[in-house]
Protein backbone atom coordinates (compact mmCIF):
# COMPACT_ATOMS: atom_id res chain seq x y z
CA UNK A 1 0.00 0.00 0.00
CA UNK A 2 0.95 3.42 -0.86
CA UNK A 3 1.06 6.52 1.34
CA UNK A 4 -1.70 8.99 1.86
CA UNK A 5 -1.35 12.60 1.88
CA UNK A 6 -4.19 14.56 2.93
CA UNK A 7 -4.26 17.89 3.42
CA UNK A 8 -7.62 19.51 4.55
CA UNK A 9 -8.20 23.45 4.25
CA UNK A 10 -10.90 24.72 6.29
CA UNK A 11 -13.22 27.10 5.33
CA UNK A 12 -12.37 26.84 1.56
CA UNK A 13 -15.16 28.14 -0.65
CA UNK A 14 -15.62 26.53 -4.02
CA UNK A 15 -16.55 29.99 -5.10
CA UNK A 16 -13.40 31.48 -3.85
CA UNK A 17 -11.48 28.73 -6.11
CA UNK A 18 -12.87 29.51 -9.04
CA UNK A 19 -12.91 33.58 -8.48
CA UNK A 20 -9.07 33.46 -7.56
CA UNK A 21 -8.17 30.48 -10.24
CA UNK A 22 -5.40 32.54 -11.90
CA UNK A 23 -3.83 33.45 -8.82
CA UNK A 24 -3.79 29.72 -7.55
CA UNK A 25 -1.97 27.79 -9.82
CA UNK A 26 -1.21 24.61 -8.03
CA UNK A 27 -4.69 24.18 -6.60
CA UNK A 28 -5.96 24.33 -9.92
CA UNK A 29 -3.61 21.79 -11.55
CA UNK A 30 -5.07 19.55 -8.59
CA UNK A 31 -8.55 20.59 -9.33
CA UNK A 32 -7.67 19.66 -13.17
CA UNK A 33 -5.65 16.34 -12.50
CA UNK A 34 -7.89 15.08 -9.98
CA UNK A 35 -11.06 14.47 -9.12
CA UNK A 36 -13.03 17.90 -8.13
CA UNK A 37 -16.17 17.23 -6.35
CA UNK A 38 -18.65 20.01 -5.13
CA UNK A 39 -20.17 17.77 -2.14
CA UNK A 40 -22.94 19.45 0.64
CA UNK A 41 -22.19 20.35 3.29
CA UNK A 42 -23.42 18.63 6.72
CA UNK A 43 -26.11 20.73 9.57
CA UNK A 44 -24.72 22.50 11.48
CA UNK A 45 -22.13 23.60 9.25
CA UNK A 46 -19.62 24.57 11.64
CA UNK A 47 -16.00 23.62 11.43
CA UNK A 48 -15.52 21.42 14.52
CA UNK A 49 -18.67 19.37 13.37
CA UNK A 50 -18.25 19.04 10.10
CA UNK A 51 -14.19 17.85 10.93
CA UNK A 52 -15.83 15.74 12.92
CA UNK A 53 -17.94 13.96 10.38
CA UNK A 54 -14.77 14.24 8.02
CA UNK A 55 -12.98 11.98 10.58
CA UNK A 56 -15.33 9.39 11.72
CA UNK A 57 -17.36 9.23 8.53
CA UNK A 58 -20.43 10.07 10.93
CA UNK A 59 -23.23 12.65 11.16
CA UNK A 60 -23.57 15.02 13.98
CA UNK A 61 -26.19 13.06 15.14
CA UNK A 62 -24.04 9.58 15.37
CA UNK A 63 -20.77 11.27 16.40
CA UNK A 64 -21.85 14.26 19.01
CA UNK A 65 -19.80 17.18 18.14
CA UNK A 66 -22.00 19.68 17.42
CA UNK A 67 -20.85 23.29 18.24
CA UNK A 68 -24.50 25.17 18.80
CA UNK A 69 -25.03 29.02 17.89
CA UNK A 70 -27.50 31.51 19.09
CA UNK A 71 -28.73 33.17 15.72
CA UNK A 72 -30.51 35.34 17.78
CA UNK A 73 -27.51 36.55 19.73
CA UNK A 74 -26.40 39.62 18.86
CA UNK A 75 -22.55 40.40 20.42
CA UNK A 76 -19.94 38.32 19.64
CA UNK A 77 -19.06 35.62 22.19
CA UNK A 78 -16.39 32.72 22.53
CA UNK A 79 -16.17 29.91 24.50
CA UNK A 80 -15.27 29.55 27.34
CA UNK A 81 -13.99 25.96 27.47
CA UNK A 82 -12.86 23.87 24.68
CA UNK A 83 -14.92 21.51 22.32
CA UNK A 84 -14.27 18.02 24.47
CA UNK A 85 -12.91 15.69 21.86
CA UNK A 86 -13.38 12.60 24.22
CA UNK A 87 -17.64 12.87 23.07
CA UNK A 88 -16.35 11.85 19.74
CA UNK A 89 -18.22 8.84 19.07
CA UNK A 90 -16.68 6.30 16.62
CA UNK A 91 -13.10 6.09 15.61
CA UNK A 92 -11.22 8.53 13.09
CA UNK A 93 -9.91 7.17 9.92
CA UNK A 94 -6.43 7.25 11.61
CA UNK A 95 -6.93 5.40 14.15
CA UNK A 96 -8.29 2.84 12.19
CA UNK A 97 -5.41 2.94 10.09
CA UNK A 98 -3.13 2.44 13.61
CA UNK A 99 -5.05 -0.15 14.53
CA UNK A 100 -3.90 -1.81 11.10
CA UNK A 101 -0.22 -0.87 11.98
CA UNK A 102 -0.07 1.84 9.50
CA UNK A 103 2.57 4.85 10.80
CA UNK A 104 0.17 8.34 11.14
CA UNK A 105 1.11 11.97 11.17
CA UNK A 106 -1.79 13.78 12.17
CA UNK A 107 -0.88 17.85 12.51
CA UNK A 108 -3.00 20.64 13.87
CA UNK A 109 -6.40 18.60 13.30
CA UNK A 110 -10.10 20.33 14.54
CA UNK A 111 -11.11 18.64 18.00
CA UNK A 112 -7.89 17.67 17.94
CA UNK A 113 -6.85 19.30 21.70
CA UNK A 114 -6.10 17.49 23.84
CA UNK A 115 -3.96 14.85 21.64
CA UNK A 116 -4.70 10.92 22.41
CA UNK A 117 -2.47 7.92 21.60
CA UNK A 118 -2.34 7.15 17.92
CA UNK A 119 0.00 4.90 16.25
CA UNK A 120 2.56 7.45 15.16
CA UNK A 121 2.99 11.58 16.67
CA UNK A 122 -0.01 14.12 16.87
CA UNK A 123 0.28 17.48 16.94
CA UNK A 124 -2.63 19.28 18.40
CA UNK A 125 -3.58 22.85 19.88
CA UNK A 126 -5.51 24.89 21.90
CA UNK A 127 -8.32 27.11 20.78
CA UNK A 128 -8.42 29.52 24.02
CA UNK A 129 -5.11 29.38 25.67
CA UNK A 130 -1.65 29.33 24.44
CA UNK A 131 -0.50 25.51 24.29
CA UNK A 132 0.41 23.12 21.74
CA UNK A 133 0.18 19.30 22.90
CA UNK A 134 2.03 16.69 21.19
CA UNK A 135 2.05 13.06 21.32
CA UNK A 136 4.56 11.32 22.32
CA UNK A 137 4.53 13.99 24.92
CA UNK A 138 7.92 16.07 24.46
CA UNK A 139 8.28 15.91 20.67
CA UNK A 140 10.10 18.52 18.28
CA UNK A 141 11.74 20.23 21.61
CA UNK A 142 13.92 21.48 18.76
CA UNK A 143 10.89 24.03 17.59
CA UNK A 144 9.42 27.03 19.13
CA UNK A 145 6.01 25.19 18.90
CA UNK A 146 4.61 28.69 20.46
CA UNK A 147 4.50 29.79 17.07
CA UNK A 148 1.96 27.85 16.15
CA UNK A 149 -0.73 29.33 19.19
CA UNK A 150 -4.00 30.91 17.50
CA UNK A 151 -4.90 34.46 17.73
CA UNK A 152 -6.94 35.04 20.33
CA UNK A 153 -10.36 37.30 19.95
CA UNK A 154 -12.05 38.53 16.94
CA UNK A 155 -12.08 42.67 16.05
CA UNK A 156 -15.33 42.30 14.48
CA UNK A 157 -15.56 43.05 10.45
CA UNK A 158 -15.03 47.01 10.51
CA UNK A 159 -11.58 46.64 12.75
CA UNK A 160 -9.15 44.88 11.25
CA UNK A 161 -5.71 46.63 11.56
CA UNK A 162 -2.61 45.90 9.73
CA UNK A 163 -1.12 44.21 12.93
CA UNK A 164 -3.84 42.02 13.13
CA UNK A 165 -4.02 41.07 9.52
CA UNK A 166 0.02 40.50 9.77
CA UNK A 167 -0.45 37.88 12.57
CA UNK A 168 -2.40 35.38 10.92
CA UNK A 169 -0.24 35.82 8.13
CA UNK A 170 2.66 35.15 10.25
CA UNK A 171 0.55 32.47 11.82
CA UNK A 172 0.02 30.87 8.41
CA UNK A 173 3.28 30.76 7.08
CA UNK A 174 4.88 29.80 10.50
CA UNK A 175 1.88 26.89 10.06
CA UNK A 176 2.68 25.53 6.83
CA UNK A 177 6.28 25.27 7.53
CA UNK A 178 6.04 23.18 10.41
CA UNK A 179 4.15 20.99 8.33
CA UNK A 180 6.58 21.15 5.58
CA UNK A 181 9.17 19.98 7.94
CA UNK A 182 7.57 17.24 9.54
CA UNK A 183 6.20 15.86 5.91
CA UNK A 184 9.79 15.11 4.82
CA UNK A 185 11.74 14.68 8.17
CA UNK A 186 9.03 11.81 9.82
CA UNK A 187 8.23 7.85 8.37
CA UNK A 188 4.92 8.01 7.74
CA UNK A 189 1.97 6.06 6.06
CA UNK A 190 -0.79 8.19 6.58
CA UNK A 191 -0.13 11.65 6.82
CA UNK A 192 -3.01 14.59 7.34
CA UNK A 193 -2.38 18.36 7.92
CA UNK A 194 -5.66 20.64 8.43
CA UNK A 195 -4.71 24.29 7.48
CA UNK A 196 -7.10 26.54 9.48
CA UNK A 197 -9.54 29.10 7.84
CA UNK A 198 -8.26 32.51 9.82
CA UNK A 199 -7.07 34.15 6.53
CA UNK A 200 -10.33 32.61 3.86
CA UNK A 201 -12.92 34.14 6.60
CA UNK A 202 -10.94 37.42 6.18
CA UNK A 203 -11.46 37.27 1.99
CA UNK A 204 -15.32 35.99 2.73
CA UNK A 205 -15.49 39.48 4.54
CA UNK A 206 -13.52 41.33 1.73
CA UNK A 207 -10.38 42.13 3.57
CA UNK A 208 -7.30 42.40 1.72
CA UNK A 209 -7.79 39.83 -0.57
CA UNK A 210 -4.81 40.40 -2.79
CA UNK A 211 -2.55 40.33 0.00
CA UNK A 212 -3.31 36.97 1.03
CA UNK A 213 -3.68 35.09 -2.10
CA UNK A 214 0.12 34.24 -1.88
CA UNK A 215 -0.01 32.89 1.46
CA UNK A 216 -3.03 30.41 0.29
Amino acid sequence: MGKVLIIGIDGMDSELISKFEEDLPTICKLKDDGIYLNPKTIFPPDSDTSWASIYTGLNPAKHGIVHFVDALEKSHKYLSEEIDNKTIRGKTFWDIAGDHGKKVCILLPHVGYPVWPVNGIMVGRSSLKDEIMTYPDGLFNEHDLSQLNTIKKFPGRKKFSEEYINKHIELVENSMRFGLEIYKKENWDLFLYIHQHWMLYLISFGIVVMKMIPHI
